[in-house]
């Protein structure tokens, strides 16, 4: 059977609630330690849901994800709403993300929200070289005329001057 601790407050018989003690005597405590009960900061709570291995290995999100693999993370917590955690890591590390902007995860690993990895970019979805390579040529094999990503048309440019040694891309055009 299950034994329901009791508040580790002197002469409290109530069940424990947090921290060891039921909720009456916690908010006390909340109250006249106010340094003590502080929340952790985004980036505190954010950076314990990540498995940091070397600094060119991808750091895997450990926390929830969404069904197509890209971490998902509430900077607000409870009450703010879900973004990806890559864009969350790539704001703690550079910054605000510029309008007009996308982040493209150079390792193409959807969960890695390693700042190394992760390179803001003009326009919509952003896919390497090779890949592109390879899906104009199975579009070809299948009778199609160019490189498509995910069913949109697309065509070969620059990436911006921030990019990795201005390497070549496809971009998705609208």
């Amino acid at each position: 059977m299950y034994k329901v601790k009791n508040c580790l407050t002197e002469d409290c018989l109530r069940p424990a609630f947090a921290r060891g003690m039921c909720n009456t005597c916690y908010k006390f405590w909340q109250r006249h330690n106010p340094g003590l009960a502080k929340r952790p900061s985004v980036a505190e709570r954010f950076w314990a849901k990540v498995n940091r291995l070397g600094e060119d290995d991808c750091w895997e999100w450990l926390a929830s994800s969404q069904p197509h693999g890209y971490g998902q993370f509430a900077p607000g917590g409870r009450a703010g709403g879900m973004t990806t955690a890559h864009r969350v890591a790539y704001e703690l590390t550079f910054g605000p993300i510029p309008e007009g902007l996308s982040i493209d995860h150079l390792c193409r690993n959807r969960g890695c929200v390693n700042p190394a990895h992760l390179e803001a970019w003009l326009g919509g979805r952003v896919v390497g070289v090779g890949e592109a390579d390879e899906q104009l040529e199975r579009r070809v094999e299948a009778g199609g005329d160019g490189p498509v990503v995910d069913g949109d048309r697309a065509r070969r440019g620059r990436g911006p001057e921030g990019g990795v040694g201005g390497e070549q891309v496809v971009q998705v055009v609208d």
